[in-house]
């Protein structure tokens, strides 16, 4: 699993408590307002995993990967600092839009699989996610440190005119019990969330990496297997081609030696995983 595809499962996991609330099967747009105003907040900060959180969070990452995944973490510090407010609001706006655009009972089974990996992760290594996130933000106060742009908000306005239908509410209970409150906590302003020190983003990293390596296989075979082909035919490439060049674009106002080391990083962490992956036998 990709690092970017557990962002979107983490970002629709995100705005997924508001809908608990509702139990009728279909949800009519009135139904939505009232949860899904109180999941705005956490939906957005779920949505920053696409930035903060976009550390290495693989399938099965074997401990030989703790220096990949430390040189990952560090080589997206200076990325993160550099990323221009409207520039990532134009790119995740765009990448949220195409997201929408999928079917609704089609993304919601894509949801109901993507909550069923991340629920099946080991409650030790959940919990010690939730503990080093908790002092990776310790003290940080969005009136004096480094901020890095959210998602725009009227991008959950789009999941909420999406009218999607039921999603389980004990697959969501479950999930905002194991990472509901550490999203909710972030420090961050209706448009921009702290950047941790990065030292503490390796902590971070690696602690995501262990949640990672206790996901069921089961699981996450039936989320590779239904949710890649279903991205393939839902998707048209004319859309994704677009998306590539903003995506390019968000690390242009870092240094050249940042960009370089950081897209050497992320190259490296993808062959181990894909390798690590493989030989475990988890490869889609």
């Amino acid at each position: 699993m990709s690092t970017n595809l557990l962002a979107v499962v983490l970002t629709l996991a995100a705005i997924g408590p508001g809908m608990a609330l509702q139990p009728q099967p279909s949800m009519t747009l009135a139904a939505w307002k009232q949860p899904l105003a109180h999941a705005v907040q956490g939906a957005q900060a779920g949505m920053v995993a696409a930035a903060i959180l976009a550390l290495p969070m693989d399938v099965k990452a074997a401990p030989s990967m703790t220096d990949a995944i430390v040189e990952s973490s560090e080589a997206t510090y200076p990325i993160l600092k550099s990323l221009d407010q409207k520039q990532f609001e134009d790119f995740t706006g765009k990448l949220g839009g195409i997201i929408v655009d999928i079917s609704p009972e089609k993304l919601t089974r894509a949801l109901d699989l993507g909550i069923d990996v991340l629920n099946s992760a080991d409650q030790g290594k959940i919990a010690a996610l939730n503990s080093v996130a908790k002092d990776a933000f310790a003290g940080l106060d969005t009136g004096s440190c480094d901020l890095v742009p959210l998602p725009p908000s009227s991008l959950v306005d789009k999941f909420v005119e999406k009218q999607l239908p039921g999603i389980d509410p004990e697959r969501l209970k479950t999930f905002d019990s194991n990472y509901g409150g550490l999203i909710r906590s972030l420090p961050k302003t209706s448009k921009s969330i702290c950047l941790p020190a990065p030292e503490a983003l390796d902590k971070l990293a690696l602690a995501q990496a262990d949640v990672g390596r206790s996901f069921s296989a089961d699981s996450t075979r039936k989320f590779g297997k239904y949710t890649a082909p279903m991205l393939k035919s839902s998707v048209p490439v004319a859309k994704v081609v677009p998306l590539v060049k903003l995506g390019q674009g968000l690390t242009l106002k870092a240094e050249y030696k940042d960009r370089v080391r950081f897209e050497k990083a992320g190259k490296d962490v993808e062959k181990a995983a894909k390798k690590e992956a493989t030989d475990a036998g988890l490869a889609f």
